[in-house]
C-alpha cells in the first residue's frame, strides 16, 4: 500500500511540474499532433476499402500513396484554395498549414 500512494505522489508532482511548464509540454507532443493528421489523412485515404464508411455511401476515394511529390502538394493546395471540389478536403485542408502539406505529402510518397 506504501509503493502505490509513493507512486500516485510522484505521479502528481509530475503532472504539478508539467502544468508549470507548458510550453515544454507542447514541444514533447508536437509529434502526437502531426501524427493526428496523418490519421486524418488514413481515415479515407486507405486501401482497405472493406472497412472504410465512405466507399459504401459516397464514392471511393483515390489512392495518394506513392504518388508524385509535386502532385500531392500542388492537388492540396488547390484544395485550401477551393479551386478542386471535395467538401472533406476543403475543410481538412484548411486546417493544414504549408509545412504540413509537405511533411504529409512526403510521407505518403514514402508510404
Amino acid at each position: 500500500m506504501f509503493i502505490i500512494k509513493v507512486i500516485f505522489y510522484f505521479i502528481f508532482i509530475f503532472l504539478k511540474f508539467n502544468f508549470l511548464f507548458k510550453k515544454i509540454n507542447f514541444k514533447k507532443y508536437k509529434n502526437f499532433f502531426n501524427f493526428k493528421k496523418i490519421l486524418i489523412c488514413l481515415n479515407c485515404h486507405n486501401n482497405n476499402y472493406y472497412n472504410n464508411i465512405n466507399n459504401i455511401f459516397f464514392y471511393k476515394s483515390p489512392i495518394i500513396f506513392n504518388q508524385n511529390l509535386n502532385y500531392l502538394i500542388y492537388s492540396i493546395y488547390l484544395y485550401k484554395k477551393f479551386k478542386r471540389n471535395s467538401i472533406y478536403m476543403n475543410i481538412i485542408s484548411n486546417y493544414l498549414n504549408f509545412i504540413d502539406i509537405f511533411n504529409l505529402s512526403l510521407l505518403l510518397k514514402c508510404y
